[in-house]
């Protein structure tokens, strides 16, 4: 039976939809009036968490995908800055732990720290003696690194979270890779949206998440032999150089572009 009188109310945010693999879809958001009619929509644009220059250079990068709807995100104090660095790794092993070692011995004793990977399997250049807790299914949840102790995430789980400082680890495209090139099982294609037609969108939505938990500065750390694409995304917003929406750098041999 009809309710002519009931009403929904529903709240979301395209630019942090990362959750495809359970069923999450875009077009819920972009498409929202054609399952449910006329809507009203109301844009939240200012965040409590941080500030420039990194509201800028996530907004930048975020929408070079052109299927997320634009937003003009402010900060609800204009003194408020948020610093992102990006930090180059040498490929050798131990190089990334004294790097994250620097950074932490740099951070003053009152903030919060939070170590962020796209994997679990990113915690692995943790040496054991440096590992405070693991969970149920023996990932790194938590870790002591130059005399401080700090959680591991991986950015699904850090969704929701913040830190006064966010190292996200191992933006490079080796291994598994950030952005991930593993291409889903067939099968989930009989229940999952279709796929996107933006490359690494799913994926550059979870960058976006990751460096947007840090309050005060983010760093990003990769490998100079082997950087993911987004760090060259960046790079060029940091430069002043935006890149074009229309093409990515290809992951695989880093010179190329793919089109969108």
């Amino acid at each position: 039976r009809k309710q002519p009188l009931t009403k929904l109310y529903c709240v979301g945010d395209d630019w942090q939809s990362i959750f495809r693999f359970s069923g999450s879809d875009l077009s819920l958001f972009n498409s929202f009036e054609d399952y449910f009619g006329y809507t009203e929509k109301c844009k939240i644009e200012k965040t409590y968490r941080f500030g420039e220059p990194l509201i800028k250079l996530s907004s930048d990068f975020i929408l070079q995908n052109q299927f997320q709807v634009p937003k003009e995100v402010q900060s609800s104090d204009s003194s408020r800055q948020t610093v992102l660095t990006l930090v180059e790794c040498q490929n050798e092993e131990g190089a990334q732990l004294e790097h994250v070692k620097s950074i932490v011995n740099g951070i003053n004793q009152q903030e919060s720290i939070m170590l962020v990977g796209r994997y679990h399997s990113d915690a692995d250049f943790i040496p054991s003696n440096c590992i405070v807790e693991r969970d149920q299914k023996y990932n790194v949840t938590k870790v002591r690194i130059a005399g401080r102790e700090m959680s591991y995430n991986t950015i699904h789980s850090a969704k929701g979270l913040e830190a006064d400082n966010i190292i996200l680890v191992n933006c490079s495209q080796d291994g598994n890779g950030f952005p991930s090139t593993v291409s889903d099982d067939p099968i989930l294609g009989y229940v999952l949206s279709k796929p996107e037609a933006f490359p690494f969108a799913e994926e550059r939505r979870l960058f976006y998440v990751a460096i947007t938990r840090a309050k005060k500065h983010a760093y990003v750390l990769y490998k100079d032999t082997c950087p993911s694409p987004f760090i060259t995304d960046i790079r060029k917003a940091i430069d002043g150089k935006s890149p074009s929406k229309d093409t990515m750098t290809c992951p695989w041999c880093r010179n190329g572009n793919l089109q969108g």
